[in-house]
């Protein structure tokens, strides 16, 4: 939807999809670099994963993470050159911080909002570069790799029991400025469409629910939380990335809103596969 604000041509819809299915790839891809580039962690900390468990061979990991990558990066050439840098510059991030900048915390975790911030923005590549320049895009991408960036922080040290402190209330900042500048540019932007009573209930609605979500993840992490408490709440604020996309996207009226709510109904099925995988 941020690309169909930008300028996107409904024609195109195909490109889009085609950018959707080269982000899941990527980020497939993401997650088997993590498991070969952890597995001597894994076999002293979690040793009943698959790697570490001998169930899966190392170079078959390796070797299915650069296949996906590649697809990835093929579907992200036939979309277009802008397409294609993106899906190469966010492939690089990805492999960079598995490699190298997860041991560093302000590294890894710009690195990790970096990689969600590309993803977004591979998507709005399909409405060219003006979709990229919008600035309704920029900060919507930026809100999103710094309340990302933010979470991770808090991750860094969630296998043992420390005092979280003010850092706890960093992604609700960056939530909050996020959400001001977007509603302070959207009238400007999208004219008398933002004029619909529906449109201005609906956005309102759901980022005040997606604000209401992080506070109650923050409180949890008062004084010196247990790290399996933090460990679940760090997969609650992951969730809370569906409440903003969904606002996100019910910018533009109508067609937004119907977009909304089908992003809205992936909250079960997060919720179930958050049972049996851990959501970061």
């Amino acid at each position: 939807m941020l690309a169909w604000a930008a300028g996107f041509a409904p024609d195109s819809l195909w490109l889009a999809l085609a950018c959707a299915v080269a982000s899941v790839l990527l980020y497939a891809a993401g997650l088997l670099m993590n498991d070969v580039f952890d597995l001597q962690e894994d076999r002293a900390e979690r040793p009943a994963r698959p790697l570490p468990a001998g169930e899966i061979a190392p170079s078959t990991a390796w070797c299915l993470a650069m296949i996906l990558g590649g697809v990835a990066i093929g579907i992200c050439a036939a979309t277009g050159p802008l397409g294609l840098g993106i899906g190469l510059l966010l492939f690089g991030v990805i492999l960079a911080y598995n490699g190298y900048l997860k041991r560093y915390s302000v590294g890894g975790a710009a690195a990790m909002g970096l990689c969600r911030a590309l993803s977004m923005l591979l998507g709005v590549s399909v409405a060219g570069t003006g979709g990229l320049t919008s600035p309704l895009v920029i900060t919507a991408a930026v809100t999103l790799w710094l309340y990302v960036a933010a979470v991770t922080l808090i991750a860094d040290r969630e296998t043992e029991r420390v005092r979280i402190g003010i850092r706890r209330w960093a992604p609700l900042f960056c939530l909050l400025t996020g959400f001001a500048v977007i509603y302070s540019i959207t009238p400007g932007m999208l004219g008398s469409l933002m004029d619909e009573p529906a449109s201005y209930i609906l956005t309102r609605m759901l980022a005040l629910l997606c604000v209401i979500w992080v506070i109650r993840c923050t409180r949890r992490l008062a004084g010196t939380p247990a790290p399996s408490e933090v460990s679940a709440t760090i997969g609650t604020m992951i969730r809370g990335l569906i409440l903003f996309q969904a606002t996100c996207a019910s910018v533009l009226p109508w067609l937004g809103g119907f977009c909304a709510l089908a992003i809205l109904a992936a909250w079960p099925l997060n919720r179930r596969l958050s049972e049996t995988y851990y959501s970061s």
